[in-house]
C-alpha cells in the first residue's frame, strides 16, 4: 500500500510585524496565510509586533523582550538581562512563544510551528516543544549582514552562529530559492537533508490591470528599496548618473527608506550625502524620493514607469522582483543570489552583473532605448510568475512539505 504523509489541518506562521507589511517576512506571511486559509488550514500567527488596532483571535503576540507594552516591564528587563545581550533576549522571547505554543497544542490542536531563522530564536523554540518546527530561511545572517557591509566582528559572529544553532535543531527548513539552501549549506557544513526550495508567493495581477508601453512614462526609471548596501541603492545612484549622459530627459523614482552606508573610512552617508559626494549637479534634480510608500501607490508607480530596476548585491527570493514580474513591468535585475532562478536574461528581464554601476546602466539604456523590447519581456514576465508563483500554487507545495516533516517527525503518521 502507497503511504501518503497526512497535510496539517492547523499551522501556525510567525513574522516580526503584523498587520503591516514593514519587511519581505510580513508579505510571505500574509499571502500564505490567506492561501491556506482557502486550502481549509487554520492559521495561527505569532508576531513581535501586533499593531494595537489588530482585533484578530488567530492573531498572538510574543513580545521581543525589552519592547513590551509595559513600561515597568522595559525597565526590569534592561536591569536583570544588561550583561547577557542578545543571549538573553532569545531565551525570554523563546520561553514565551513556547507557552503561546503549547497552549495552542492543548486548546486548538495546533499541529507544525513555521519561523524565520533570525537570532536562532527558532532552534530554542524546537528545543522546547514537542511540535515539528520548521524554520523559514527568509536571509541568514552570514549573506544578508555581509551585503550591508556589517562588520565581522563579535556581534556578527555570535548572531551567525546563533542561527547555525538554530538550523540544527528544527526539524524541516525551507527556503523561497535554492541558492541560499546551497549556500548555507557550504557556509557551515551542515548537509540540511529535511529543507526544500519553496518559493515565495506572489499576488496575481489581472491582464487588464498591468502595465503597457501605451500607459508608461518612457523617461521613468523606478527603484524599490532600501538606501543602503544590501539593497544597491548606491549602485542605482552611480548607474542613473551614467544614464543621464545618454538620455538627459530621464527620471528616477527612489522609493524606500534611507539607511545609509558606509563609506571608504567607516562614516555612514545617506542618500543626499551620498549624492554630494559621488554624484553630479544633473542627477540630483532628476531623482525623486517620495520614501516609504503604500502597496496601492507603488501598483500605479510599476504601471508607470518604462524600467522597474533591483540591483541589491544579494537576494535569497526579492518581493520587488516578484511584484515587477506580476505587473509586466519590464524589469532589470542583478545577478546576485536566487534572482537567478526567477529572472532569465533576455526572457522575462534582463540581468546585469551585481555591484556593477556600468553593466546596470547599459541594461536600463537598453530597455529605455526599446520599448518594443520591453513590453515583451513584461508580458512575459507576467506569465511567468502566473504560472509558477500563484498563493494557491505555493500553498500547496507548502503544505505537501509540511506533511513529509510531520511524518518523518513522528507527530503524524502515514497512511
Amino acid at each position: 500500500m502507497i503511504q501518503v504523509a497526512k497535510r496539517p489541518e492547523c499551522v501556525a506562521l510567525g513574522t516580526p510585524f503584523w498587520p503591516d507589511a514593514r519587511n519581505g517576512i510580513t508579505t510571505y506571511v500574509r499571502t500564505m496565510r490567506s492561501a491556506l486559509r482557502r486550502a481549509g488550514v487554520r492559521v495561527f500567527i505569532l508576531s513581535c509586533y501586533v499593531k494595537p488596532t489588530c482585533a484578530d483571535e488567530d492573531v498572538l503576540r510574543v513580545e521581543i523582550p525589552g519592547n513590551e507594552p509595559s513600561r515597568w516591564k522595559r525597565r526590569m528587563y534592561r536591569l536583570t538581562h544588561r550583561s547577557g545581550g542578545y543571549r538573553d533576549e532569545w531565551r525570554v522571547y523563546a520561553r514565551r512563544a513556547l507557552r503561546v505554543i503549547r497552549r495552542l497544542a492543548r486548546k486548538e490542536s495546533l499541529e507544525i510551528v513555521e519561523m524565520e531563522e533570525s537570532f536562532g530564536r527558532v532552534g530554542l523554540v524546537a528545543e522546547g516543544t514537542p511540535l515539528p518546527v520548521v524554520a523559514r530561511l527568509h536571509g541568514p545572517w552570514f549573506l544578508n549582514g555581509k551585503a550591508l557591509g556589517v562588520p565581522d566582528d563579535d556581534a556578527f559572529r555570535t548572531r551567525v552562529d546563533a542561527e547555525r544553532i538554530g538550523l540544527q535543531r528544527v526539524d524541516g527548513i525551507s527556503a523561497p530559492s535554492q541558492d541560499v539552501i546551497d549556500r548555507t549549506r557550504e557556509y557551515y557544513g551542515l548537509p540540511l537533508r529535511r529543507a526544500r526550495m519553496i518559493p515565495n508567493p506572489v499576488p496575481l495581477v489581472a491582464a487588464a490591470e498591468r502595465w503597457t508601453a501605451d500607459g508608461a512614462d518612457p523617461d521613468r526609471v523606478l527603484f524599490v528599496g532600501r538606501f543602503d548596501r544590501h539593497k544597491g541603492g548606491d549602485v542605482m545612484l552611480d548607474a542613473f548618473t551614467r544614464v543621464l549622459r545618454e538620455r538627459p530627459a530621464t527620471r528616477l523614482t527612489f522609493v524606500g527608506p534611507d539607511r545609509g552606508l558606509l563609506d571608504e573610512d567607516g562614516q555612514t552617508l545617506h542618500l543626499r550625502e551620498y549624492l554630494d559626494v559621488r554624484g553630479d549637479p544633473q542627477s540630483r534634480g532628476a531623482i525623486e524620493f517620495p520614501g516609504s510608500l503604500p502597496w496601492e501607490q507603488l501598483a500605479e508607480l510599476r504601471r508607470a514607469a518604462a524600467v522597474t530596476v533591483v540591483p541589491s548585491r544579494y537576494e535569497n527570493f526579492p518581493g520587488t522582483v516578484m511584484e515587477a514580474l506580476a505587473w509586466g513591468s519590464p524589469l532589470v535585475a542583478s545577478d546576485a543570489g536566487g534572482i537567478p532562478e526567477i529572472v532569465t536574461d533576455g526572457t522575462n528581464g534582463l540581468l546585469c552583473r551585481a555591484g556593477d554601476a556600468g553593466s546596470l546602466a547599459e541594461a536600463i539604456l537598453t530597455l529605455l532605448g526599446d520599448r518594443a523590447r520591453a513590453a515583451r519581456l513584461g508580458s512575459s514576465g507576467a506569465e511567468h510568475a502566473r504560472a509558477l508563483y500563484s498563493p494557491d500554487r505555493v500553498a500547496e507545495g507548502l503544505l505537501d512539505f509540511y506533511g513529509s516533516v510531520l511524518a518523518e517527525s513522528g507527530s503524524i503518521g502515514v497512511q
